[in-house]
């Protein structure tokens, strides 16, 4: 076929006698027909259409698998081919088995993405976290006690319990450097994160708070000296900064920290003074339970924040 344009003719298709060549596979689509190549013979064969095909499917086309491709889902899933299940065999049991386990040694230490993560205790021996866990690594013997871990139910740890410990990340961990380091708070990950007091010494929980919803994670944390107060900050998008009475777990204080994450806290040496200092990007503030306030810092020469 030819078409034919003059300036002003519409566009009719004029056959003069002359043709392209028409490739088979053009003329096989052209009698609706569906053609399918051996890639072993290279032969071409015609398929009618709708031969072979399923019922929930609109593409009329079908490949071989090649030896190769077998051989690539066998290295990736080896045991399809290998096990196979047994003719007799006793019946599945879900029940609880009898035997327990327990934490023997942790590999690791969350150090990348958190500023207060390792201390000493009273006795000397160190106090850190990784994952989910607080370690209280003993030099001399070399083994550790742990806060959190053991037996938990199997379920996802967005749904898992964090009544007892953590169920999800330690994101920063401190000590009361000024009192005795004998306890500890440590908070995590989470839409609505927890934070526990535990002894340094023997891993026993103390205590445990919630952060309300949405806060994300526990970017910092301090205990003062008496352990009578906790201090955390949040990682929501205004860093909410918590202060708790470490005994009845009120809140005594909650203000936003600003637009800025807040990357440690500690509360003030003085005796009788309970003041709570946190740091950040960029910034510094002072927070006054008595006062309920919170105060910028500025230092330098310029006094610049």
């Amino acid at each position: 076929f030819k078409f034919e344009m003059g300036a002003c003719q519409s566009g009719e298709i004029q056959d003069n006698g002359d043709a392209w060549d028409v490739e088979p596979d053009f003329d096989a689509e052209q009698n609706h027909q569906r053609v399918k190549v051996n890639k072993q013979t290279d032969e071409v064969v015609n398929q009618e259409a709708g031969e072979n095909q399923p019922e929930d499917d609109c593409f009329m086309f079908e490949e071989e698998i090649a030896e190769d491709q077998i051989e690539q889902f066998m290295a990736v899933k080896p045991w399809i081919g290998a096990i196979k299940e047994p003719d007799s065999h006793p019946e599945v049991d879900a029940s609880k088995p009898d035997t327990t386990y327990a934490i023997e040694y942790v590999y690791g230490y969350r150090c990348e993405d958190s500023r207060q993560n390792v201390y000493y205790n009273p006795d000397g021996n160190i106090v850190y976290m990784t994952a989910t866990l607080g370690v209280i690594l003993d030099k001399a013997s070399n083994t550790q006690t742990f806060f959190g871990g053991g037996e938990v139910e199997n379920t996802s740890k967005q749904v898992a319990s964090d009544r007892d410990h953590h169920n999800n990340d330690i994101m920063c961990l401190n000590v009361n450097n000024n009192g005795d380091r004998q306890w500890a708070v440590s908070g995590q990950v989470g839409k609505s994160p927890s934070i526990f007091i535990w002894n340094t010494q023997t891993g026993e929980k103390r205590k445990r708070f919630k952060l309300a919803k949405n806060s994300r994670q526990v970017s910092a944390c301090a205990i003062s000296s008496d352990t009578k107060y906790i201090a955390v900050a949040d990682a929501s998008n205004d860093h909410v900064v918590t202060i708790f009475d470490a005994h009845s777990g009120d809140v005594c204080l909650t203000d936003k920290g600003g637009p800025d994450m807040i990357f440690d806290m500690a509360f003030t040496k003085k005796e009788g003074s309970y003041e709570l200092w946190s740091a950040g990007i960029k910034h510094m503030y002072m927070w006054s339970i008595q006062s309920g306030k919170k105060n910028r810092c500025l230092f330098g020469m310029d006094r610049k924040q």
